[in-house]
């Protein structure tokens, strides 16, 4: 009891203020061609570097030396397509912190845990991928010029603890670039600067880099393109409103939608428009017409009793 009359409430954080629609406006149009380029490049970066190591990694045997072998016959064009890859999601992150900060300016709850997912997503990813590759090169080289290929020492270069440590960094940083697509997205559909489509496409992307169930980045390349085409404001039906406001502007919810096309119709047909639900669903007060209802809701109340 002494220790419930000593707790103190917690104090209730409030919710900053919007950015002036003004100064997002300016802000965004400054920068908009560089995290559209940014955008376009980390698209295409993604399906070329996917084709390359694709490619490299065709025909591999299913046995440890096979495999070691096979990455050092093919051990330039695995590079290459690892630092394409790289290349794309350091440009991504660029992408992902304008949608960011757009959203953030016009809905400040959204998480700041986002932006720092990425930035540091795309880095631990980068830099780990290429380290392992750096270092496998070495190896395997080894490996294969020495005479000595035994099934012993290619098992030795695969379950190497630093290459297992170094993929494992870089799995951490794609779960984190993955989380920053999903929130991002998701507060960016919620601001209305997202179309719902686009919105649940990118929390689609985010999901499929932590649990890649298609090894294909198509959707995340579909994806890119069209945030950089949203960017430039070629847009195919426009750019939702909330680009040109500066201010959040929720979408209707289908409800919404549901009422405003009733109403459109009833206006043709030049009659009143039908009562909206949530208005039908008020509690009747006494003077009304329903008046006798609470009364005769008690006497049911205490017959069931």
């Amino acid at each position: 009891m002494a220790a419930e009359r000593g707790a103190r409430p917690r104090p209730v954080r409030p919710v900053p203020a919007p950015e002036k629609p003004a100064v997002l406006l300016e802000r965004e149009e400054r920068d908009r061609v560089r995290a559209a380029i940014a955008a376009m490049v980390a698209g295409a970066c993604a399906i070329v570097g996917f084709v390359v190591l694709q490619t490299a990694g065709r025909n591999t045997p299913n046995n440890d030396p096979g495999k070691v072998l096979h990455y050092d016959d093919n051990a330039t064009q695995i590079l290459a397509g690892n630092i394409v890859t790289s290349i794309g999601a350091l440009v991504t992150a660029y992408a992902l912190l304008y949608l960011h900060k757009a959203t953030k300016g016009r809905r400040p709850q959204t998480l700041s845990a986002a932006r720092v997912c990425a930035i540091a997503g795309p880095i631990i990813l980068a830099v780990s991928s290429t380290a392992v590759q750096l270092l496998l090169i070495g190896k395997v080289h080894d490996y294969a010029t020495t005479g000595s290929q035994t099934y012993e020492g290619a098992k030795a270069i695969l379950d190497d603890d630093t290459v297992k440590a170094l993929a494992t960094l870089g799995l951490a940083g794609q779960l984190a670039l993955g989380f920053a697509f999903v929130i991002i997205s998701l507060n960016a559909m919620r601001t209305g600067l997202l179309t719902r489509f686009m919105g649940i496409l990118g929390i689609i992307v985010g999901v499929l880099l932590v649990l890649p169930v298609a090894p294909s980045p198509i959707v995340q390349t579909v994806w890119l393109f069209s945030i950089g085409l949203l960017f430039l404001q070629r847009w195919p039906n426009g750019v939702p409103p909330a680009w040109e406001t500066g201010k959040e502007e929720p979408w209707p919810s289908q409800q919404q939608l549901r009422e405003e096309a009733q109403a459109a119709k009833a206006a043709q047909r030049g009659e009143d428009p039908p009562e909206s639900p949530a208005a039908s669903s008020q509690p009747a007060t006494a003077d009304g017409p329903s008046g006798s209802k609470p009364a005769a809701q008690k006497r049911k109340r205490k017959r069931r009793r």
